[in-house]
């Protein structure tokens, strides 16, 4: 078995088939393998695997039990993923499917930000490739704000896949066929009042919006987190005062675009 260490994690790689004939030789290579990395987050790649067994199972699940904590087993074959739905594994621990592989080569860029890229795969389809290393935790976090904003009727696109582009991570959507505020106010100066104000209403609209409380993170939290580490950059007085405007802020449920800009409306 080999295994690698990647953004602080261990790697563990499982090949080929595991079957009550390799099980035990598999659970002591685990073993050693943990005994060597006390502590460390454990993450099984299953992308070479091809079968597990009811012992290959038993393998998994010591390991959880050792772990104590949730073990992710990612990059599963349909076939695999099968296997561990069928007996239930798949809500014993996180197990993430085989991702799609997309090629970009030739594609028209479309759209391009601070952490990706937005290529046009065809007619329909759009690809949003991360940049930055160890995205997936981003991805999933964008699909679940989207689907709660959906849910709570806000308009917005919600992926519906995640797929590897080379060694990096995408998000795939449907192609929406419209314009940005941005867009329209490039191409009809000659109404940028009306547009404004559209743009204006569209914003209150959205923060008219009200979540359950847990629901969303704190948005006066997160950027009591950001004043926090910039202390030593702003200097004292600066501190004090923004760490006074942010107490004073009452407590509220109401939704905050975390992006606002004519570009992303």
């Amino acid at each position: 078995m080999r295994s690698t260490i990647e953004n602080e994690k261990l790697v563990a790689y499982l090949e080929g088939r595991i079957d009550s004939g390799n099980a035990p030789q598999v659970q002591e290579e685990m073993d050693a393998l943990l005994a060597k990395n006390p502590g460390r987050e454990l993450v099984i790649d299953a992308s070479d695997l091809d079968y597990i067994s009811s012992t290959g199972l038993r393998v998994l699940l010591q390991v959880r039990k050792k772990l104590g904590k949730p073990l992710t087993v990612r990059e599963v074959s349909p076939e695999v993923y099968d296997i561990l739905e069928m007996t239930g594994f798949t809500d014993l621990l996180d197990v993430k499917k085989k991702m799609r592989e997309f090629n970009v080569e030739g594609c028209e860029v479309i759209g391009h930000g601070a952490i990706g890229t937005v290529y046009r795969v065809d007619a329909d389809t759009i690809v949003k490739v991360y940049e930055i290393p160890d995205s997936l935790p981003m991805i999933e976090n964008e699909q679940r704000r989207a689907k709660q904003a959906f849910l709570k009727g806000i308009p917005t696109a919600i992926s519906y896949d995640v797929v590897k582009v080379g060694d990096k991570y995408g998000s795939v959507f449907e192609l929406l066929r419209a314009s940005t505020y941005n867009d329209m106010v490039i191409e009809h100066p000659e109404h940028l009042d009306e547009i404004v104000r559209r743009y204006a209403r569209f914003m209150r609209e959205l923060h008219t919006v009200e979540m359950d409380s847990g629901e969303l993170p704190e948005a006066k939290t997160v950027f009591v987190e950001y004043l926090d580490s910039l202390k030593d950059i702003l200097g004292d007085a600066l501190y004090s005062s923004l760490q006074a405007l942010f107490d004073s802020m009452p407590q509220d449920n109401h939704v905050v675009h975390g992006d606002i800009q004519m570009k992303n409306i």
